[in-house]
């Protein structure tokens, strides 16, 4: 293929190809209604993802449970994956200088983002710990292997890993000091409600959709954002001493704030309003946590 005159468009092609296959006709429009990327950046950045996660032969694996496991139930762990997909896909086009370098990132981040995946049960709050373990029993149960069910149950909680390296990086901590801080804010704030409730809003059009994406995507930034000022904030070694710390030093924003997730587990359908006021709280409290965490 070197040697063939359509060589740049044949790889152009099914590149292409691939990317619909795998993440559906629309995926393409809205990486570029998110982050104005063109078709070249979003499938540099897309397969920086996949290849930085590993997904490629993960995609395989759960193809191969045709007739194996009920045909939903492989639906939803190709709908999983192909929202982990996504989430990389537009944190690279946003974070990231263009035109992208998939080989640089893939280098830089791989070993991180893998090194988390692995050790994931390590650094996450009790809560979130039942809930993995939840997880990977009932896909034991479906008739998954050991290794696979163990990598299908973490991949919701692996759409912050490169908010967890970014924050490593930027603060110069340790992964797991890192990740511990950041899986901590997460369930001392009860972040997982709000971004549960952001995923199970139904938008109505186009301009909600974006919306809520723009929502989710702002509640990950705050996320990363917190963790970099608990990081930074406090000197002590033990991760949950430094959470305390800065939780203390703002007590009142973060009593303000978790009224506001309440009110919003509360209630039978929370619209975008109240999300939207959610997400803002959330950025006062890490805005004034960065000017007054000891």
């Amino acid at each position: 293929i070197d040697e063939h005159p359509l060589r740049q468009e044949i790889i152009a092609s099914d590149l292409i190809n691939h990317v619909l296959n795998r993440m559906g006709a629309t995926f393409l429009m809205r990486i570029n209604d998110s982050t104005g990327a063109n078709l070249t950046e979003a499938i540099r950045a897309y397969l920086a993802t996949r290849d930085i996660h590993g997904l490629r032969g993960l995609w395989h694996e759960v193809d191969a449970l045709d007739n194996q496991i009920p045909a939903h139930e492989q639906h939803a762990l190709l709908h999983e994956i192909g929202d982990l997909q996504e989430r990389g896909t537009l944190w690279l086009l946003r974070n990231c200088p263009r035109p992208i370098d998939q080989n640089q990132l893939i280098e830089r981040m791989q070993p991180t983002v893998q090194k988390l995946a692995e050790r994931l049960t390590e650094f996450v709050a009790d809560t979130d710990l039942a809930w993995l373990e939840q997880r990977h029993a009932r896909l034991c149960e479906l008739g998954l292997s050991e290794s696979l069910a163990t990598r299908l149950a973490r991949l919701p909680m692996m759409a912050t890993a490169f908010d967890v390296y970014e924050a490593s990086e930027t603060a110069a901590a340790s992964l797991e000091t890192t990740a511990r801080v950041h899986f901590g804010a997460a369930n001392t704030l009860d972040l997982n409600r709000l971004r549960e409730a952001l995923g199970e809003y139904t938008p109505a059009d186009n301009w909600q959709t974006r919306h809520r994406r723009g929502l989710l995507e702002a509640l990950f930034s705050e996320h990363r954002r917190l963790t970099g000022s608990i990081l930074t904030g406090s000197n002590r070694k033990n991760p949950a001493d430094r959470i305390a710390d800065w939780m203390n030093a703002n007590l009142d924003r973060v009593e303000f704030f978790k009224q506001t997730t309440e009110q919003i587990a509360s209630a039978a359908q929370p619209d975008l309003t109240m999300l939207s006021v959610a997400i803002e709280e959330l950025r006062q409290l890490t805005a004034d946590g960065l000017e007054i965490s000891p």
